[in-house]
């Protein structure tokens, strides 16, 4: 007989991954959020396809019946993103020049191992990411590919971010901003470690008006997500 489903939201505690109002506190449950075992299952029950994403995706053309559907469509938006803000960059790219880019929030790395993968013009890649079990999977997994000599993993904040002002040709964050304690904050630090006529892009979870979603079931996400600063569309264009 097949052993019972386990749950893991049973396992959330809102007192760990709910608002807090303090900042060193909101950095430790963020960090649970991703590297502890409950939660490390309840992403490869619930957003795991068999792929290293755990984003919301592009699912333009995506099969959503075929195996490999989740991934693909994250993929599919890492892509879309990055080519909109290799687009906006001025004369970044040149012959014998250099490109670099961050993703701030980087998780394991899969945005930026595809796209180093991708385009041999991004000569340095870094991932910030505050979780160190995921960290230590993006170097093994950029060094099994041979990656490891154009991709750096930093371990901090992007709150904080360790890094010098006009660093960065492009500045990228996919569903990683959902985790801020500030989106003011956030958003200020990105753009100051990007290079003038450089691109600061990212997308996100948000707070909004969907059709058939509560006030009660918007509350209960950010209660067990360690959501802090959970703005609508109009209030993360504002900020």
């Amino acid at each position: 007989m097949a052993s019972p489903a386990v749950s893991t939201a049973a396992h959330v505690d809102p007192d760990t991954y709910g608002k807090s109002g303090c900042i060193n506190k909101h950095v430790e449950g963020v960090k649970k959020q991703y590297d502890t075992p409950e939660k490390l299952e309840f992403y490869a029950q619930v957003m795991g396809d068999g792929t290293d994403n755990i984003h919301f995706g592009k699912y333009d053309g995506v099969d959503l019946d075929q195996p490999g559907a989740y991934g693909k469509a994250s993929e599919q938006m890492t892509d879309y993103m990055f080519n909109l803000a290799k687009g906006l960059v001025s004369n970044a790219v040149s012959e014998g020049g250099e490109f670099s880019y961050v993703d701030l929030g980087s998780g394991t790395g899969a945005a930026a191992l595809r796209l180093v993968q991708m385009h041999d013009f991004i000569t340095h890649a870094t991932c910030l990411n505050l979780c160190e079990e995921q960290n230590v999977l993006a170097r093994k997994r950029a060094a099994e590919i041979g990656l490891d000599g154009r991709i750096k993993v930093v371990t901090g904040t992007y709150e904080e971010a360790p890094f010098g002002d006009d660093q960065f040709d492009v500045s990228f964050s996919q569903d990683a901003f959902v985790h801020a304690f500030s989106k003011v904050k956030t958003f200020s630090e990105a753009l100051r470690v990007t290079k003038p006529g450089g691109a600061f892009i990212f997308c996100d979870l948000m707070c909004g008006a969907g059709e058939g979603v509560s006030e009660e079931e918007l509350a209960t996400f950010a209660a067990t997500n360690m959501v802090n600063d959970w703005l609508s569309p109009e209030q993360n264009v504002a900020a």
